[in-house]
């Protein structure tokens, strides 16, 4: 079966006409449950996490890898004087779906 991308909880998908030993064929019908990720959580095709920055590293800016839901790290730059709770777009790493790209956000805290 077939998963599409960005799927929600609660989405069902229909395989028809599935031959069942003694009874014949009928629908199957499978329900989708998404279980939470430890990093990532997803609102609609965007993707939200949280990363720990010290003061040093928000007051002096720096550089950081950030993980991605294809498993790649890319590069984020903070600049000087960032503050807790400041979130930052990485544009186009969000789920496609629909014909419709997500982004991804990362907020430092």
């Amino acid at each position: 079966v077939k998963i599409p991308a960005g799927v929600d909880s609660g989405h069902q998908i229909v395989l028809p006409n599935i031959r069942q030993t003694g009874f014949g064929s009928s629908d199957l019908i499978i329900t989708i449950r998404v279980e939470p990720h430890g990093f990532f959580y997803k609102k609609g095709n965007d993707i939200f996490c949280e990363v720990s920055l010290n003061n040093e590293r928000l007051s002096s800016g720096t550089r950081i890898r950030v993980k991605t839901i294809d498993g790649r790290k890319v590069e984020l730059r903070i600049p000087p004087g960032t503050t807790p709770g400041t979130t930052f777009r990485l544009k186009d790493l969000g789920i496609k779906r629909n014909g419709q790209q997500g982004h991804q956000y990362v907020k430092v805290v």
